[in-house]
């Protein structure tokens, strides 16, 4: 498969993989950095580094999630790539990995388990320098607790999936949250509220500035609905495990395979307790009630 390289403004551009966008910035010293490396395991993405005539200096990770690390290991191996996250997504790789282990089902995505050695960026680091350039981190927790946007010197703001493209969300029943709802609402307000001429939503899309609130606001509308959907399933006391089925299904997840993955089941269970922290139902000894 060749892997496209698109410019997008300056020396910043992506490179188009299978459901995710690779971006990269030309530095100074004539190495790239990345954020993130892909959801899939691709040699070709070294071919195209070659062919633009780039090594990697450095993957700054919006986050730690498997679709977003899978080429680190051949960056590292082929050019002593940095890796680079949030302390606390750090701290969150064990235990993400181990429910991976812990369930047949999420098996596929162990050979991302990092072994390799990550640099944390601590809490209120606003930019990193890599390779002579500057990166801005800005945090943008919910979908995990360390996420990060990303904005390379060429303005292009890199939102990993603190939002989710049109075409993604269209097709999301459930869209993954792995930290807090409310959390990522907020961050998805405050990115609408950024001012910069170029974003990209890792998976799979360049979205100009004029569109970028209208997606936001679809984003949140989506949060906003499940919210009302839960409401509406919980209406008598319900084993939490029934409870969680339930929504799911009434969201509209229909697989079996989805219904049984911890990964995706954990998710759902994200939106019962943010509506529990708000008084809005409770649960006791496994049992979910409304109020």
């Amino acid at each position: 498969m060749s892997m496209e390289w698109q410019p997008l403004r300056g020396s910043t551009g992506v490179f188009h993989t299978h459901f995710a966008l690779i971006p990269a910035c030309r530095c100074p010293d004539g190495r790239a950095v990345l954020i993130d490396s892909g959801s899939v395991a691709h040699p070709e993405l070294a071919e195209a580094l070659d062919r633009e005539g780039l090594g990697v200096a450095a993957v700054i990770c919006t986050h730690l999630h498997p679709d977003h690390i899978a080429n680190n290991r051949l960056l590292i191996d082929r050019w002593g790539a940095e890796i680079w996250a949030d302390a606390a997504e750090i701290r969150a790789v064990g235990p993400r990995f181990e429910m991976l282990r812990g369930d047949p089902l999420e098996k596929k995505w162990l050979w991302t388990e990092p072994d390799y050695p990550i640099r944390p960026i601590p809490p209120g680091t606003e930019a990193l320098t890599l390779a002579g350039a500057e990166f801005r981190l800005l945090p943008t927790p919910g979908h995990v607790e360390g996420h990060l946007a990303v904005v390379t010197p060429d303005a292009v703001c890199c939102l990993g999936d603190a939002i989710i493209s049109a075409s993604v969300l269209a097709g999301s029943s459930l869209p993954y949250m792995e930290y807090d709802v409310d959390l990522a609402v907020e961050s998805m307000a405050g990115i609408r509220d950024m001012d910069y001429p170029c974003y990209v939503a890792a998976h799979r899309e360049v979205i100009a500035p004029e569109d970028l609130g209208p997606l936001v606001d679809a984003n949140i509308r989506k949060e906003l609905r499940l919210y009302d959907l839960l409401r509406r399933i919980i209406t008598a006391p319900t084993p939490m495990e029934e409870a969680v089925t339930a929504f799911m299904r009434a969201a509209g997840v229909e697989r079996e395979i989805m219904l049984s993955r911890s990964s995706m089941r954990g998710s759902a269970a994200i939106r019962f307790t943010a509506l529990e922290r708000a008084g809005e139902l409770s649960i006791r000894d496994g049992i979910v009630y409304p109020v």
